[in-house]
């Protein structure tokens, strides 16, 4: 049984936790935990009293995975998982992908400068392109 760690905190069961899904063996889903906020391109006062809301590393990281769910020509219905931080100067990122029954999956993983998430992205699914993925989202 998979449940949330906090749920169990708040009813005071966090003993009964065995085992913790994450990273790198759990990646979540693309963006996950980030929120957005949308505004008009041409209405500047919105933006710039959105700017002091968009956390670089938190953009930065949704930029990269989200290139790579684009790069499949994915959605939110398809098998893909990917994580982006960053890491000592630059920005990694791990993704996979699985077939539709999730017992097949090809993984891969890179690292890139901070100033160019897209570009990461795009390298981490031409990786798993390279592996199969697009066979295994036909399904």
């Amino acid at each position: 049984m998979v449940l949330a760690e906090a749920g169990l905190r708040r009813l005071g069961l966090d003993g009964h936790v065995t085992e913790r899904l994450g990273p790198p063996g759990f990646l979540p889903a693309v963006g996950q935990g980030a929120l957005g906020i949308e505004c008009r391109l041409d209405d500047e006062s919105t933006i710039a009293l959105l700017a002091p809301m968009d956390d670089p590393a938190t953009h930065r990281a949704v930029v990269a995975e989200r290139r790579v769910l684009a790069e499949l020509e994915g959605g939110c219905m398809i098998p893909l998982a990917a994580f982006a931080r960053d890491v000592e100067g630059a920005l990694a990122l791990d993704a996979f992908v699985l077939d539709p029954d999730g017992r097949e999956r090809v993984a891969a993983s890179a690292t890139g400068p901070l100033d160019d998430p897209d570009g990461l992205g795009r390298t981490v699914a031409e990786q798993l392109r390279a592996q199969g993925a697009g066979r295994l989202l036909r399904g």
